[in-house]
């Protein structure tokens, strides 16, 4: 995904809009509109820097769409949840079947 489209899917999971977001980082709103019409206009760091910090994300997220923070917690949750599933199993397993 392009940084277009990772900042515009941050916003509406955010449920931030645009004036929002150039209200807290202090950047015009024409030019949070040039960074989201997808032709290739990026920001520079220090405005990257801001957005990534309103929107509590990482600027390597809004850049490549990925994070090592939060592959790593998604990764942590699958085996907290594979983890759980095996116990359920065996609790499910243990109980006595009545007929």
């Amino acid at each position: 995904m392009s940084f277009a489209e990772n900042l515009r899917n941050e916003l509406i999971y955010s449920d931030i809009k645009i004036k929002e977001l150039a209200h807290a980082t202090n950047i015009p709103y024409t030019t949070l509109l040039s960074y989201m019409n997808g032709k290739g206009c990026l920001p520079n760091v220090d405005a990257g820097v801001k957005i990534a910090r309103a929107l509590n994300v990482s600027v390597e997220y809004l850049v490549t769409g990925k994070d090592d923070i939060y592959t790593s917690h998604v990764k942590s949750l699958y085996d907290i949840f594979d983890r759980i599933t095996e116990q359920l199993q065996e609790l499910i397993a243990s109980i006595p079947k009545h007929k």
